[in-house]
């Protein structure tokens, strides 16, 4: 396997839309400057709610996919609308999740190296 789908869920339909916008727009510049040989890994937002101008622009720089959902009808929970992540189909048959305030500060090609695995963090 050479590759893994990247993919973040930024929440623009909910109360911290702008919060989640300024979080995005770092996110996708930090993968823009340290990307490294995972460049051609594909890069997907999973957007609550429709992206602002700010990041459809700066996703097209870093030729990631947008795609826009509505809010799960689920009890409140700031975590509930991250599964929506996963109801993108993926490219490479691998997913890594990343929460939209994670900053990339080197390749991450060497996660290749952890071959099938589960990661959870609280």
């Amino acid at each position: 396997m050479s590759a893994i789908d990247v993919i973040v869920v930024p929440d623009f339909a909910g109360p911290a839309a702008r919060l989640f916008e300024a979080r995005t727009l770092l996110f996708l510049g930090s993968w823009l400057e340290h990307q490294g040989a995972s460049r051609s890994w594909p890069l997907r937002l999973a957007c609550i709610g429709q992206a602002p101008d700010s990041v459809r622009e700066l996703a097209r720089r870093c030729q990631a996919q947008v795609t826009s959902f509505e809010p799960l009808a689920l009890p409140e929970s700031y975590l509930t609308n991250k599964i929506r992540g996963l109801e993108l189909p993926s490219q490479t048959g691998r997913v890594l999740l990343v929460d939209v305030d994670t900053l990339i500060l080197n390749d991450l090609s060497p996660f290749l190296e952890l071959g099938e695995c589960l990661a959870l963090a609280p």
